[in-house]
């Protein structure tokens, strides 16, 4: 039943994703999810992470430089989202891209830790 659940939830959650892109597209001609801000909100998002799991077991002020530039990427996505499409959609367009970045970003970044710690376990 939880597997069902969890299948239905991400149905409808792509559906509305769908129908807000259909949308967003005719008002504005340009993507809602693959638009030009969801590369600086990936890798900042990647970057916060990175920085923030990974960073303090390098260095402290290395990490630290990694988060910084990392939530500074963020806000320059969220500021091209909210120039391009004004407040309403653009706050729309921002919460689903940090939806959907968000869960590529952890997926990402757990596979980068599971393979390097079976590269540590074969040595």
């Amino acid at each position: 039943m939880v597997t069902f659940s969890v299948i239905a939830g991400f149905v409808i959650f792509f559906t509305i994703v769908r129908s807000l892109g259909i949308s967003y597209r005719k008002k504005f001609s340009r993507g809602f999810i693959f638009a030009s801000s969801v590369y600086p909100m990936f890798f900042g998002m990647f970057f916060v992470l990175f920085g923030t799991i990974i960073g303090p077991e390098i260095s402290s002020d290395f990490a630290l430089g990694i988060t910084l530039t990392g939530i500074c990427l963020y806000i320059f996505a969220l500021y091209k989202n909210f120039s391009h499409a004004g407040l309403e959609w653009g706050l729309v367009q921002n919460v689903f891209q940090t939806l959907i970045v968000g869960a590529f970003s952890v997926i990402i970044l757990i596979g980068a830790l599971l393979f390097f710690d079976s590269k540590n376990k074969e040595n």
